[in-house]
Formats: structure tokens, C-alpha cells, sequence
């Protein structure tokens, strides 16, 4: 799939072989060598595991829960997690 433009819009055009399941590189036939920018991780500054702050957020954010609960509901699980570092997430 290849973008062109029309007028200040893009708009993806599909090529010959797009819908043959491989990847269509429409410039030179090759995939492209520049590094892939990645995006770095939103968990890089916590020391504690992603699992264990998408768990905690999501009771949080998903039931009506304080911050102690949540800490209840952790270390019933077995996480020892202080209140004030829920806060943090």
C-alpha cells in the first residue's frame, strides 16, 4: 500500500500484490534499510514489573475502588505494593 496525495489529503492506494500476504515495498521492491524508531517504554522508570502496573491501574481505573483496596487486592494476590505507589502509577 502506498500513499498518494490528493490535494493536501493522503490517501493509501493499494498496489498489484498487497493482497498476495507479503509485504509490498511500491518504491524499489526492497524493504527499507533506515532503523525502525521504536518507542521507548512507558514502564523504563518503575522497578516493578508492567504486569503488576497494568493490573494495579486497571482495578483502579475500572471498578470503584480507592487506593488502600487496591493495595488490599494486591497483597491478597501475593504483591506488596504500598498504597502511595499505586498513587504514583
Amino acid at each position: 500500500m502506498s500513499i498518494s496525495t490528493h490535494g493536501s489529503k493522503k490517501v493509501p492506494r493499494l498496489h498489484a500484490g498487497a493482497l498476495s500476504g507479503k509485504p509490498v515495498w511500491p518504491d524499489c521492491g526492497e524493504p527499507p534499510t533506515h532503523p525502525v524508531i521504536t518507542q521507548p517504554s512507558p514502564f523504563r522508570y518503575f522497578k516493578t514489573s508492567p504486569e503488576v502496573i497494568r493490573l494495579a491501574v486497571m482495578l483502579y481505573v475500572r471498578f470503584p475502588l480507592s487506593l488502600r483496596n487496591v493495595e488490599d487486592l494486591l497483597r491478597e494476590r501475593g504483591i506488596d505494593i504500598c498504597h502511595e505507589t499505586v498513587r504514583q502509577w
